[in-house]
This record gives structure tokens, sequence and C-alpha cells, in this order.
């Protein structure tokens, strides 16, 4: 693709496509107009694109609009279900699963960011994890006893020594200590594993990000304090994992009340 011979024209034709012919919700059209902007900035950088047809491109609007949010809120006693079926799994994963469990819950992390601990990553004295996030910046989450004592029972099983924190166990319970660092996809596999013998519904490790963060809204924390926890650059980000809106609107929309019963037939 001659990137350099893109023109303000061909943006809206993309854009337009994606829309109509796509049918591809605003934050996926807005997220291609930002990545061709991107690439826009490169060949102007690179003096392969004029100072004018980059400013052109960088004026096609962003779409606007709105979704039902995606994913959902995993409850309590789901969690509660989750650790009961790894505990009663003899194999090795199922200790590692718990822990794959708190990280993504008490600690809101991302899979790849789950997938991406080393041992060292963990400071037992201090009780907290430096986490490397989106765009290589690092910041510190703090595990509850739960997903401590987790942990420990983890590192007594695949010893305490330097190198990737989780790894994978294979059908015989042996785990692998060469070149075994589970990917952020086996963490994914495993939530969707453990769901389904947990009887619970579907869920991603996403959806636990989401509850992570609707739940210390609910308790009345800052937001700023639960961005720099999630790792979000921008406030905005936070908000639209927040589940509470729906649960507020509802009790609001229970105060008026229409004045009729349906009718016996």
């Amino acid at each position: 693709m001659p990137w350099e011979n893109l023109r303000y024209e061909h943006v809206l034709q993309i854009r337009e496509y994606l829309q109509t012919v796509g049918q591809k919700s605003y934050a996926s059209v807005n997220a291609t107009l930002s990545a061709i902007r991107a690439v826009a900035e490169a060949c102007f950088n690179l003096e392969r694109m004029t100072a004018d047809d980059f400013g052109r491109i960088r004026n096609v609007k962003m779409i606007r609009g709105s979704r039902d949010l995606a994913g959902r809120e995993i409850a309590l006693g789901e969690i509660d279900a989750l650790v009961r079926v790894c505990q009663a799994h003899e194999s090795p994963a199922g200790i590692r699963d718990i822990v794959i469990i708190g990280l993504l819950y008490v600690c809101g992390l991302r899979r790849a960011e789950v997938a991406s601990l080393n041992v060292e990553s963990y400071d037992v004295d201090e009780q907290l994890i430096k986490v490397i996030g989106k765009g290589n910046k690092e910041r510190v989450v703090f595990p509850d006893a739960g997903t401590s004592d987790a942990i420990a029972d983890w590192l007594d099983v695949r010893g305490s020594f330097d190198g990737p924190l989780l790894l994978a166990v294979q059908k015989n319970g042996q785990i692998r200590y060469d070149n075994g660092r589970m990917s952020d996809q086996a963490v994914y596999d495993v939530t969707k594993r453990r769901a389904k013998k947990a009887g619970v519904k579907a869920c991603s490790p996403h959806d636990f990000r989401r509850s992570f963060v609707t739940q210390l809204l609910r308790k009345d924390k800052d937001l700023l304090t639960v961005q720099r926890l999630a790792g979000h650059a921008n406030p905005a980000t936070t908000q639209r994992y927040d589940r509470r809106p729906m649960e507020t609107d509802r009790l609001a929309a229970e105060v008026l009340h229409l004045p009729y019963n349906r009718q016996e037939r």
C-alpha cells in the first residue's frame, strides 16, 4: 500500500464504507481513523506527504455515538463458585487459576498484564505487584489477603525462583518450566473453562476488570484513584467500565408509577 498517496477523499470513502457496508460500530470506525491518522503522520514526518495533505486527513471528523456497555459485572457469588471449582482441581493448575482470578478481579489487570508478570514483580514484604501496562507504563496494584495467599501456595508448588509467575501445566499435572510462560490467550481460556465448569455465565478476563472498576466506584473510591489502579490514561475510559449507572437509572425510574393493572380475562 503506497500510504504516501493517501488523500482526504480516500479517508472519507473508508469512513463511509465502514459505516454503511461494513456496519461497524462507531468505536471501530474511530479506531480505524486514528490508525490512518497515525500512518499519515509517519508519512509526513518521513517527508513523503505534504503538510497540506496531512492536515486535510487529520480534519476528517470522528464518528459520534454511543452503544450499550459491552461485557458484564461478575457477582461475588460467581467469584466464590469459580474459586471452589479451582480448589476441587487436584492438579497444580487449580491453585494457579485461583491466582489468575485474583489478579483479574482484585487487581484489575488486563490478561496480557497477567501473562507478563514475573515472580520478581511481586513484593511479598510490601504486599504489592509492579505491573508494566500499556505504553510501557509501570503502575502498582495491591493484592488482597486471599490473592496473596493463593500466590504463596502457587509458589510453594511452582518454586519461588525468578521467572514467569504463571506457567503452563500439562494434563498430567507437570508444570512446564521450559518456555512455559502462559500467553494472554491461555489466560482467556482459563476464565472460559472455569466459568463453564462452575456453571457461571460466560465471562471474559475483561469482565473481571470491569467488575474491579465498578466495585471500587461502588465503594465510593474516587475516580482518579480507580483510574490510576486500572492503568487508564484517561478518566473517561475508566467511566466507561462503570456498571453502576444502570442500577441508578432503574431506581430513578421506579419513582414514577402508572396507575394501571392488567385486566382479568
